[in-house]
């Protein structure tokens, strides 16, 4: 398992980062966390579970005892844990890999109509 704790964008931060710079936030932890599947834990305030499905793909919970909690119950509990580490990292390989990534930037970029729906926010601004 893996936690995927962003000290400054979490509801827990001494010193919390602007709600606007929450909406998935992550540092690139997630990407290794899950893209080597481990169960990912995250905190729900940075609504990954856009991106992620909850319980199914990644786990979320609200605070730190929430994160704590689930952790020993998902130690416990080994088919769990690994139904939702498996799904978790088939969606990062399926949806997220640098094929993707790259079409979604070149489309983007040149302002082309979007091949495929994309497992993000595709708004351009």
């Amino acid at each position: 398992m893996g936690l995927n704790i962003n000290s400054d964008r979490s509801e827990t931060a001494l010193a919390p980062a602007p709600a606007e710079e929450l909406y998935l936030y992550s540092s690139d932890r997630i990407g290794q966390l899950v893209g080597c599947g481990l169960l990912t834990l995250s905190y729900r305030v940075n609504k990954l579970m856009e991106l992620f499905d909850e319980d199914k793909e990644m786990i979320f919970v609200d605070s730190a005892a929430a994160m704590r909690d689930a952790a020993l119950a998902l130690k416990r509990d080994d088919a769990r844990r690994r139904r939702v580490a498996e799904a978790g990292h088939a969606k990062a390989h399926r949806a997220f890999n640098e094929r993707v990534v790259a079409r979604f930037i070149e489309e983007a970029l040149f302002r082309k109509t979007f091949s495929q729906g994309y497992a993000w926010p595709t708004t351009l601004w």
